[in-house]
């Protein structure tokens, strides 16, 4: 039993839309009861087989990383890979949005780009290490499919959710294009891939993590090239051979690859944040000085590190319990480093702030200044003889 009600928004200038969030949901009324014993369950596993199938192995990996990891970073773990983080703390919860580090744990474009990643990564070195594969296959085309194919392995095993349904639709097109040969007209696929959601699901337009993830991809996209044709030693053509012996020179080489690795990944999470920037103010009020930073410490180890070895337990579970529980122990570790690192920049003065709404105007203005900014860059690139940016 539960008395049903029509939600209403509470008409506060600039608050947020519950009305038109559960509208674009499908959800026209709402109910509550007081506990566990206000409903009965009439049927179970009465799904289609293949649902029903989905669901049961997401309750068995639910199962095991609980009785492995029964705390807070067990419930992040889950969040990172079903995508559920009901689980997790409220007052956690607010030091990642303090921060600006939710996408990490959410499953979102980052998350999918990063099981992309690692399985392109682990594929292509597979393949490169047989000659007789290389010679009779395109190794490229072999691990871009294998990848999308895990892709859609891991978007069923996180619930197939609207956004992480979003988040493959953009990933798969990029690696489709890959395929195609096409990789270099990123706009053209950015705008397939919009393209495509908006004709599945056209309420998405309206839909908060849409706008940001196109934002952050599209002015990731535009700037980080930008930016790093700005500093001439990240450019391998004009970086000079070390001098030395192979030993002198490969370590040369290596701590100049680690340097050129960290400053791409400082810029493009800096063009990302420019590109959201007016999007979170107008949504959320919320500035975060420490994003930056925040993501320069838990992205290699929540992302880089942590989701590789996510996507790995999923396939652990149904082989071999012991290697799950040694995954599991070892996400827990990262989990728990990254919380503890998450505390301390958390507790630091001004590591959030509360703004006021910026108008429409106004972030139209913000995306007009970044745009011509790229194109003040591509002359200052064109002046010292630089090579043009897409």
């Amino acid at each position: 039993r539960s008395r049903l009600r029509v939600p209403h928004n509470f008409m506060n200038p600039g608050a947020f839309d519950y009305e038109r969030y559960l509208l674009l949901r499908g959800i026209l009324v709402r109910g509550s009861v007081n506990d566990g014993s206000g409903y009965v369950v009439l049927r179970r596993n009465a799904g289609g087989g293949f649902r029903t199938a989905l669901e049961r192995f997401r309750d068995r990996i639910r199962e095991t990383v609980l009785a492995r990891s029964p705390g807070t970073e067990g419930q992040i773990i889950l969040a990172m890979i079903l995508g559920d983080s009901k689980g997790i703390p409220r007052a956690v919860m607010e030091k990642f949005n303090q921060t600006g580090t939710t996408h990490i744990i959410a499953i979102s474009g980052f998350n999918i780009v990063i099981v992309a990643a690692f399985t392109l990564f682990v594929v292509w070195r597979i393949l490169k290490s047989s000659e007789y594969v290389l010679l009779r296959w395109n190794a490229t085309v072999v691990a871009t499919i294998a990848a999308i194919l895990t892709v859609v392995l891991f978007t069923f095993v996180a619930g197939c959710g609207i956004s992480v349904v979003r988040a493959s639709v953009m990933v798969v097109l990029f690696m489709v294009a890959v395929i195609l040969g096409r990789e270099r007209d990123i706009y053209n696929t950015l705008a397939l891939a919009a393209f495509a959601i908006l004709t599945i699901s056209p309420d998405s337009l309206l839909d908060v993590s849409f706008q940001l993830s196109f934002a952050a991809v599209a002015f990731l996209v535009f700037l980080t090239p930008r930016l790093a044709a700005l500093i001439p030693w990240l450019s391998e053509a004009r970086t000079p051979v070390p001098e030395g012996g192979p030993a002198k020179r490969s370590l040369a080489t290596g701590i100049r690859k680690a340097g050129r690795g960290t400053i791409l990944f400082v810029l493009a999470s800096l063009s990302a944040t420019l590109g959201t920037l007016p999007l979170i103010l107008f949504y959320f009020n919320r500035l975060s000085p420490l994003t930056l930073l925040a993501n320069m410490v838990l992205v290699p180890i929540l992302g880089v590190a942590a989701i590789p070895l996510c996507m790995a337990l999923i396939l652990a579970v149904p082989l071999s319990a012991g290697l799950s529980h040694a995954l599991i122990g070892i996400c827990e570790f990262l989990v728990r480093l990254s919380l503890s690192l998450l505390d301390r920049l958390a507790s630091l003065p001004w590591s959030s702030v509360f703004v006021p709404t910026p108008s429409w105007m106004e972030a139209g203005g913000f995306y007009l200044l970044l745009v011509c900014l790229g194109f003040w860059m591509d002359g200052r690139i064109a002046a010292r003889g630089g090579p043009p940016t897409q």
